[in-house]
């Protein structure tokens, strides 16, 4: 669960009975329950009790690196077809933003393997995740998704990493046939080379797209765009797994 004011987000801990991390965090009495809509006021101030969703992750996660902004994840997920009992593969872990969208997409019948070739990556993913999910589907891997030999079939493939160009080959190899493999790239150069490569592997590359999203400040009588909105995050390609030998009707 979360508590949310205008200012700030903070985690309560049901397990540990704790509002907020650290030396902070405020311990909750025994007796006392909070459930969602409740108005709990802290030490700093009134905050709203609301049920956990993703993108609510990375108000309260511990971060590496820059996470997946939920605007794009929530994307990620649907456009690749993502859903309960998938199995599903992403490569670098970063902070676990988009592992919390597709452990929630895949439900407990599905299975996450996340890739990175830093293991403390892993472990700030996984200290994150275990605030809200139970992990018995997720399998962290110490590697390199470039040549890592994978063993399993794939619903779908995620790459967040700086030449996703380079682990296409690799990881399109376990994707099944129909499936989908999304990259997610800052720059346009790194867009270009993977979609070069995709379509030389015989991939058909389905959207290039940025997604932008604007939020507003809600105020009686000065309603205005929010001048301090993230606008460009990131370059997503989604591509499908094809056949290379037609069928002829």
């Amino acid at each position: 669960m979360i508590l949310k004011n205008d200012e700030k987000t903070i985690l309560y801990s049901e397990k540990d009975r704790k509002i907020g991390t650290g030396n902070s965090a405020t311990q909750v009495p025994p007796n006392f329950i909070i459930s969602p809509g409740d108005v709990i006021n802290t030490r700093s101030g009134n905050y709203t009790a609301i049920d956990f969703q993703p993108p609510e992750f990375g108000n309260v996660c511990r971060r590496n690196a820059q996470i997946i902004q939920p605007h794009d994840a929530a994307y990620m997920i649907f456009r690749s077809g993502v859903r309960a009992g998938n199995t599903v593969l992403e490569a670098g872990a970063g902070s676990g933003s988009l592992s919390s969208f597709i452990l929630w997409s895949i439900g407990k019948s599905g299975k996450l393997l996340t890739v990175d070739n830093n293991e403390e990556n892993l472990n700030t993913t996984r200290e994150n995740l275990m605030n809200f999910y139970d992990l018995s589907n997720w399998n962290p891997i110490v590697g390199d998704i470039r040549n890592y030999a994978l063993e399993e079939k794939l619903d779908a493939v995620f790459l967040d990493i700086p030449d996703p160009w380079n682990a296409v080959s690799n990881a399109a190899d376990k994707l099944k046939m129909g499936g989908f493999m999304t990259t997610y790239s800052p720059n346009f150069n790194q867009m270009e080379k993977t979609v070069v490569e995709m379509k030389r592997l015989g991939m058909f590359v389905v959207e290039n797209t940025e997604i932008i999203k604007r939020n507003m400040l809600v105020r009686e009588g000065s309603t205005r765009p929010d001048h301090n909105s993230l606008w460009h995050t990131a370059f997503i390609t989604f591509a499908v797994k094809r056949s290379m030998s037609p069928v002829k009707l």
